[in-house]
């Protein structure tokens, strides 16, 4: 078997694979769905799904069509068709997804919306801290960061 083999064994046809040996500092922007088992120091946006092994961490936030979690996210995840959150995985921030799983052990230390498409036409949200961080204090938060949304389309909470 070679190596593009079990890249597309892991990823599915025309996939990316992040090893985890790899640290990426800076932001991730991939056209291809893909599989990070390595980490990322900045924002993540897959156009597709992405899958998220268990030894891998993300510290920024996370845009995908469908998102797989197995490890660890310091940020807003925003996901527009499905999400999968297993039972070993650890989430600092909000979720964003009209359809999401959670498995029975995960940790979601943040907020369970659904309107994604909200958070991807409003303005960027801002980074939670990451563990051993300072979390950032609401107020010192600009107005025009912060998603407002009419009354009749409030948050829905699972």
């Amino acid at each position: 078997m070679t190596v593009r083999d079990l890249i597309r064994e892991a990823t599915g046809q025309g996939g990316f694979l992040l090893p985890r040996q790899i640290t990426i500092y800076g932001p991730l922007d991939s056209d291809i769905p893909g599989r990070i088992d390595g980490h990322v120091e900045g924002d993540a946006k897959v156009n597709g799904k992405l899958v998220i092994g268990k030894d891998a961490s993300i510290k920024g936030n996370v845009t995908a069509t469908s998102l797989v979690l197995h490890g660890k996210i310091y940020g807003h995840v925003i996901v527009t068709d499905k999400a999968v959150v297993g039972n070993r995985a650890y989430i600092q921030g909000d979720i964003y997804a009209p359809v999401l799983d959670i498995d029975k052990g995960a940790t979601i230390d943040g907020k369970i919306r659904r309107d994604a498409m909200a958070a991807l036409i409003g303005p960027p949200l801002p980074s939670p801290a990451p563990e051993g961080g300072e979390a950032t204090d609401i107020n010192d938060i600009p107005p025009d960061t912060i998603i407002r949304q009419p009354k009749d389309e409030q948050e829905t909470w699972w």
